[in-house]
């Protein structure tokens, strides 16, 4: 890497300045803070406008302004990102249309972006809330209901190649003429740096194919192409289906298990001819092969480990399949495949021996992926919070470790942990509930990165089970659950508005947003270390049940996350071009050279080693210490040489503190009688004690 460094001679305190970034300059100058509300061509003042969180779930009865007329998005390079905004008309409005300009920049690059209005759901006791997001252009134009309020999206989508900086477009609101009733200029900013195509947190989630097939009754595609254009969906969100859209045999798969967006998929339950197949020829690859294989796992749904008989079972199914396989698994893997367990209890297993053990530990020779739900994770200290509960009973921490240290473990030799997700994961915890808070839905995987979980498991994205025509409207798909509205349900068939594929949800951008933030982390963690992150985790989230739900400290936590893995990124690529800060090195302390870089502000510090002592007459001629090779000839106190301590001795002592008699290296060897380094009004006070015989200078 080339380096330019020029240095120069600076005391401490001027080495210490601090520069800003360009970055951090650009992005200080966000334009919401100087914006004034516009008035339309056709304004209509009982229609209100006004923007808010995206994070922040707006139920049709919130009516109240956020008070924000304008809103930035900021983003990373191929990431999406939403605004969200909203509008209100006490004695309601028919008929009307938004339209969005193209977000460009001051040289005409742009940002795609899409307009989506959020649909209602009746939650019970809970009111409207929004979650199903159809596409404005399917849905078409729209009504404002009397006093009630409608959200709707932005979405932002970036690439790779996208140009860092600020981009802004134009929202408008348009009556049943065509007029231009309500508008505003709303904003993003782009951070230097792009999240890559392989996504940090792995994730896995049943997209049901009969349940699309039955809501697509009369579609013109196959199964495979519906189930492909669901897939791809998923996938653009950064999240997997248990099944690829192919058969694993076919070569078409191999397409989507080289997709580095893709983190994992399932082998076909007890086909185990199809994974002698793979073992034979995906996962042989030289290039490719070892991904293939990493990213696969099995999942057995024979037993549900409620009892020591189910433990049995499951590792005799194990057995079973391990034996046919493990002839033909390739040489690098470490593991004869990835097998998980998700139906992790509090089961006492009696050994042979007579003696308990727990279900981690039946399981600890067979099982290599290790799959709990997320209050598994649970710290004791969090137990006074109302609702709290932890998987493994305290009896076993003094065996075992903690549950945390136990996965920990399991970790460094190789394996994985996930966790997930279901019905039954109630508040206090974060679940995936319609009515749950969207900001806390997000933090859920700050959590999942803070716990240093790899992977995120949820039961379906398409359990419409309830409703096979009609899932907006019935959206309690267990019935043991009936709070749980839309748990398994992050995927709406797109029929309802002509669509030949899915309706998106808020709770599936909320999912791809902190799964995106994952990534930052994750980013941040490898420029910087995991207490970089730790940092802006602590600022949201101190556990599974403590966490922030403020929308706009999240934000502002997102923002500094942002800005700090841009920074770090921009001193990675950095061509450095240093000045140099020097603290001289003497013979009893070491220097510094402290190099800033002009260019990015990166600072880094080497260490000058002490001089060498310079003896002259038995002692060093800068500091005064006695040259250890030569016997000393002098006598501690005796100022004046002549051989003997005596008043003189003392009125010298003080001359040399007022400045009247130099202190030269003889002089700080024998006035410094308490041998501190320096001469001070204590050494005069000791030599005045001496000559009054009340002490001895040994």
């Amino acid at each position: 890497m080339k380096r330019t460094i020029s240095c120069f001679l600076a005391v401490i305190m001027l080495s210490t300045m601090v520069l800003c970034t360009a970055a951090g300059r650009a992005a200080s100058q966000d334009p919401t803070a100087s914006y004034i509300p516009q008035k339309a061509a056709n304004e209509d003042s009982g229609i209100s406008l006004w923007f808010d969180y995206s994070s922040k779930k707006i139920s049709s009865a919130d009516t109240q302004s956020s008070g924000m007329d304008t809103f930035t998005a900021y983003m990373a390079k191929n990431e999406i990102e939403n605004i969200q905004f909203v509008l209100y008309a006490q004695e309601g409005r028919t008929d009307l249309d938004a339209q969005l300009q193209p977000f460009t920049n001051e040289n005409g690059a742009a940002i795609d972006s899409e307009l989506f209005i959020q649909y209602y759901h009746d939650c019970g006791a809970n009111g409207m809330v929004p979650d199903a997001i159809p596409p404005l252009s399917a849905y078409g134009s729209f009504d404002l209901p009397t006093d009630r309020s409608q959200a709707f999206l932005i979405k932002l989508k970036t690439t790779a190649d996208t140009p860092e900086g600020w981009y802004s477009a134009q929202l408008t609101i348009r009556n049943s003429q065509g007029q231009e009733v309500k508008t505003a200029t709303v904003f993003a900013y782009v951070w230097d740096f792009a999240l890559s195509e392989e996504t940090a947190c792995a994730t896995s989630m049943n997209l049901d194919k009969s349940y699309l097939l039955r809501a697509h009754k009369g579609t013109a595609l196959s199964e495979t192409e519906l189930y492909k254009v669901y897939y791809d969906y998923m996938l653009e969100n950064r999240v997997c289906a248990y099944n690829l859209p192919y058969e694993l045999y076919d070569t078409e798969a191999l397409e989507y298990m080289d997709n580095p967006r893709v983190t994992s998929y399932q082998y076909a339950v007890d086909n185990v001819a199809i994974m002698q197949m793979l073992f034979m020829d995906a996962f042989s690859d030289p290039d490719m092969g070892a991904t293939r294989f990493d990213k696969a796992y099995y999942f057995s749904n024979v037993v549900d480990a409620a009892k020591p008989a189910d433990l049995e079972a499951l590792r005799e199914h194990y057995d079973k399949i391990e034996s046919q396989v493990a002839p033909y698994t390739p040489d690098y893997a470490e593991v004869p495949f990835w097998f998980i367990s998700t139906y992790i209890n509090d089961i006492d297993y009696p050994t042979p021996a007579g003696e308990s053990i727990d279900q981690i530990q039946y399981y600890s020779d067979f099982v290599n992926l290790w799959c709990s739900k997320t209050f598994a994770f649970t710290s004791k200290e969090e137990l006074s919070v109302p609702g709290a509960k932890v998987l493994q009973p305290e009896k076993w921490d003094s065996i075992y470790g903690t549950f945390q240290e136990r996965m920990a473990a399991k970790q460094q030799a190789g394996q994985k942990v996930w966790w997930f997700i279901s019905w039954d994961v109630e508040a206090p915890y974060i679940n995936y509930y319609m009515q749950t808070d969207g900001t806390a839905q997000r933090i859920l995987f700050w959590q999942q990165f803070d716990n240093n979980v790899e992977g995120f498991l949820y039961n379906f994205a398409n359990f419409w089970i309830a409703d096979m025509e009609n899932p907006y409207e019935n959206t309690v798909s267990n019935a043991a659950y009936p709070n749980a509205y839309g748990e398994s349900i992050l995927l709406y068939p797109g029929t309802k508005y002509g669509i030949d594929g899915p309706v998106g949800s808020l709770r599936m951008e909320a999912m791809r947003d902190g799964i995106e933030d994952y990534q930052m982390l994750t980013m941040l963690q490898n420029y910087k270390d995991s207490a970089a992150a730790g940092v802006l985790i602590d600022r949201l989230t101190t556990g599974m049940v403590q966490y922030s739900t403020d929308a706009e400290k999240y934000y502002s936590v997102r923002k500094a996350l942002g800005e700090e893995v841009e920074a770090a990124a921009k001193m990675d690529d950095c061509v450095h071009e240093y000045t140099c800060a020097t603290v001289a090195a003497t013979c009893t302390t070491a220097g510094s050279n402290t190099y800033t870089c002009s260019l990015c502000s990166h600072i880094y510090t080497e260490e000058l080693p002490k001089l060498e002592h310079v003896y002259k007459d038995g002692v060093c001629t800068e500091c005064g210490a006695p040259d250890p090779g030569v016997t000393p000839s002098y006598k501690k106190g005796d100022v004046d040489g002549d051989g003997e301590i005596t008043i003189r001795d003392i009125g010298l002592l003080r001359l040399s503190l007022a400045d009247k008699y130099p202190q030269d290296a003889q002089m700080r060897l024998v006035g410094d009688i308490d041998e501190d380094g320096e001469i001070t009004i204590r050494d005069v006070g000791m030599l005045r004690l001496y000559l009054a015989d009340k002490i001895t200078l040994d």
